[in-house]
């Protein structure tokens, strides 16, 4: 089977309207008018390039889209499909790669053909976690994609947050299952705090008995019972998502052997606001199911979720005892935390006044100015 270069050209010409989401739309409907039915997800960082792999494999392509250091391709071989995506690094990629086929036995040789051809190479790095990001496409449903990303140890972050919320962050980071309680995490506190350096961590401390799955998209997630169904019921399914087993070390703590999921939803002030069922209707009822009600029982799965919204201003269902494993509440350094802050980082801290978040405190130690945003007077009466 010939390229088809007009084909091509013109996934590249439209890339900048519809960006990334159109070659997987394009490989579903494929999919779909072809009657594929075996469905095969491989992940892998290798040291080979993305176009050396291209050539390597030697199967024609149908549809590609490019930017610059992100590709995206479809291959078209007897009787399969391949979408394949690569971050296009100049000294290896990342891949996310999908095979669909009529038939088992075609499945299996090109997924063979590509280990062979995609050496992997394993990180030692203990910092790098393997996370999966997931959003909802019309043609695909659960759409998925794989990365590792850097999550520092604790002990590297610990003294970046108040005496209460460090002591709160260390007994959830150290919990293991059985998980006795709520299903929820709930971090909640002003911008700058350190909420999304504390969850990287907690992801890279429950590694061994947890597997990590951010939605990119919860506004749809809570509002799509097929999408939130997909991901929950159905995420032990090859079809969604690479195989995960326990470490040996962990294999002990759980029935079946299989990892706990934790999904992370951040800066969901609209879901969980205390009038939030009158603006965004069963969303709400969805999540509380899926953490405590019928949707939820038996399931080894947990939701970590993060708002810039005080407690006075959550909905009181969340906050109920027994539903949050962890409910903690972010705040700022004290004067004389701050300053201690400064000593353990050798810069001037004496002209603190008032308490610090930690970004404030990044931006001392980066001598980066911090532009404070004057918050306007209140006013009575008419204007």
């Amino acid at each position: 089977m010939e390229n088809n270069p007009q084909n091509i050209q013109w996934i590249q010409d439209i890339s900048g309207m519809y960006s990334r989401r159109y070659v997987p739309s394009i490989f579903w409907a494929m999919v779909t008018s072809k009657d594929m039915k075996i469905i095969r997800s491989i992940t892998k960082h290798s040291s080979k390039t993305f176009s050396e792999f291209l050539t390597d494999i030697d199967i024609p392509i149908t549809y590609k889209f490019q930017e610059s250091k992100h590709e995206r391709v479809i291959l078209e071989a007897d009787g399969a499909l391949i979408e394949l995506e690569g971050d296009g690094a100049e000294t290896g990629s990342n891949y996310g790669i999908l095979i669909a086929a009529k038939d088992t036995e075609v499945a299996d040789r090109l997924e063979k053909q590509i280990d062979i051809l995609l050496p992997a190479v394993e990180s030692d790095d203990p910092s790098l976690i393997p996370m999966w990001f997931f959003y909802f496409t019309e043609s695909g449903g659960a759409t998925s994609r794989f990365r590792k990303v850097e999550a520092p140890s604790w002990d590297q972050i610990q003294y970046n947050y108040p005496k209460t919320v460090e002591t709160k962050l260390d007994q959830l980071l150290n919990i293991k299952p059985p998980i006795i309680g709520g299903r929820m995490v709930l971090l909640h506190g002003v911008p700058g705090t350190g909420k999304t350096h504390a969850i990287r961590s907690i992801v890279r401390e429950w590694a061994p008995w947890c597997q990590s799955m951010y939605i990119v998209d919860p506004e749809v997630f809570f509002n799509s019972p097929s999408y939130m169904f997909e991901l929950v019921l159905d995420r032990d399914k090859p079809s969604i998502f690479e195989e995960l087993e326990f470490d040996e070390e962990a294999k002990p703590i759980s029935k079946d052997n299989k990892k706990w999921t934790l999904f992370i939803v951040e800066d969901i002030d609209e879901l969980i606001a205390a009038d939030s069922k009158a603006r965004t209707g069963q969303s709400l009822s969805r999540l509380l199911n899926l953490v405590d009600g019928l949707v939820g029982q038996g399931l080894q799965i947990m939701f970590l979720m993060t708002t810039n919204e005080p407690m006075d201003k959550i909905h009181p269902a969340l906050a109920r005892p027994g539903r949050c494993l962890a409910n903690i509440e972010f705040t700022a350094m004290t004067v004389e935390e701050s300053k201690d802050w400064c000593i353990r980082h050798e810069i001037l801290g004496d002209d603190i006044k008032k308490p610090q978040t930690i970004a404030e405190l990044y931006s001392r130690l980066h001598d980066k100015p911090v532009i404070e945003i004057e918050k306007p007077e209140k006013r009575m009466g008419f204007r």
